[in-house]
This record gives structure tokens, sequence and C-alpha cells, in this order.
């Protein structure tokens, strides 16, 4: 059952499948919330003087949110367990690629801008941004222009509320 589930997260993420041939089950959406939950907290946790609970929670919750108001306004509620299923076990699985291929990237500022692994690193960030808009093109029935316009709101508005609320900002330096 494990490995059917990761061949249709693989496939999700190579743009192959979609939300209508994720599970309907509550329990494995509740499962990979939960798991994208877990690696937020991870990936939080390594920012510092943050409690990563926080933004975490935020960002979990916001996706959760704006996924069932998207498609209740569409009128596609039936499928909000296996849109939220297919969004964040492929997520997880995106931010577990992304965390590993962080390793082969220097520690040290002046290595690691002449990187070519940083090109790797932004090119899974832009991935996870066409699957979530696949997912939600695939959900709505829509344009993948929808799909990637949505994407980017969720993005803008989380990051923007991650910032106004946890992240301390930066002040310029006198002039």
């Amino acid at each position: 059952m494990l490995a059917h589930l990761l061949s249709f997260v693989v496939n999700v993420c190579l743009l192959r499948r979609g939300p209508e041939d994720a599970p309907h089950q509550s329990a494995a959406m509740i499962i990979a919330v939960l798991a994208n939950f877990l690696l937020l907290l991870w990936a939080y946790g390594q920012q510092s003087g943050l409690p990563a609970i926080l933004p975490a929670l935020q960002s979990t919750v916001i996706v959760l949110l704006a996924t069932r108001w998207v498609l209740q306004a569409s009128g596609k509620l039936a499928r909000y367990t296996p849109t939220v299923f297919t969004l964040f076990a492929s997520s997880a699985l995106i931010n577990l690629l992304y965390k590993a291929s962080q390793l082969l990237v220097p520690n040290d500022a002046a290595s690691a801008s002449g990187s070519p692994f940083l090109l790797l690193l932004l090119l899974i960030w832009v991935w996870s941004f066409v699957i979530d808009a696949h997912i939600y093109r695939r959900a709505l029935d829509s344009p993948f222009a929808l799909g990637m316009l949505l994407t980017v709101l969720l993005f803008a508005t989380n990051t923007l509320l991650l910032d106004w609320w946890y992240w301390p900002t930066v002040e310029s330096a006198p002039a």
C-alpha cells in the first residue's frame, strides 16, 4: 500500500497523475498533512529565533483553508480530501528532495555562491510551483494558468504573513 502511494506521489510530481486518482480516505489526507507539517517544523526550526510550530502551523492552515475555499467556490468541494492529500504528499516529497539537495551546497558563502547545486535548489523550488499548479488545475478542471495563479497567490500570501508575524524585519543600515 505504501509503495503504491509513493508511486502515485512520484507520478504526480512528474505531472502524470492528479488528485482525481488520489485516495479519498481522510486517514491518507491526515497522514500527508502531518508528514508535511513535520517537515515544515524541521525546515522552520533551522531558522534562528523562531518557534517553529507557529510558521509551520500557519503554512499548513493557509493551504487547507485556501484549498477548501477555492474548491467550494468552484462547486467541487467533493474533491477536497484527494486534493489536499495530493498537495501535501507531493509537497512532503519535494521538501525531502530539497533538503537532501541542500547537503550538496557548501556551507561557506564564498563556495556556495559558485556552486552549481544552487541551480538545482532553484529548479526544485520552481518545480514545486509547477506541481501545485498542476494539482489545482486538475482539481478545478481549469487551465494551467489558473492553477499557477492560485499557487503563486498562496505562496505570496503565506510569505507575506510569515514575514509580517514571525520573521523580524531587516532594517536598512544608517546612511
